[in-house]
């Protein structure tokens, strides 16, 4: 192998897990800046009525981070190729953080 070949060889992405933490953490993030300023809960809440914003929406962020790793081997090439899959990678987190955090923070009534 030359050096010119050595030169060409892409880089590996970081592992898996490393996006989806960094992911779920920014979810859990912005779950927590958002429920933090919240007053108290409706008198028919359940007592643990903020566990499932807290574990959800970080789940949801997990995935969209596993979401980014699928793309990021398509990345490599330059151009279209790297922008696409950032735009259509961070489209697909909004959204499923979105959905997650919408569903959770519909509670009882």
């Amino acid at each position: 192998m030359t050096e010119q070949d050595q030169l060409r060889k892409p880089l590996p992405p970081a592992p898996l897990g490393q996006h989806a933490l960094q992911g779920s953490s920014l979810a859990l993030l912005l779950v927590i800046i958002f429920l933090l300023p919240g007053g108290e809960p409706n008198a028919g809440a359940p007592k643990f009525w903020w566990l499932l914003p807290v574990t959800l929406a970080p789940a949801a962020g997990a995935l969209g981070g596993a979401f980014y790793y699928m793309l990021a081997l398509f990345c490599y090439k330059g151009g279209w190729n790297t922008t696409f899959p950032n735009i259509l990678s961070l489209l697909v987190y909004i959204l499923l953080v979105a959905i997650s955090f919408a569903l959770s923070m519909n509670g009882p009534d």
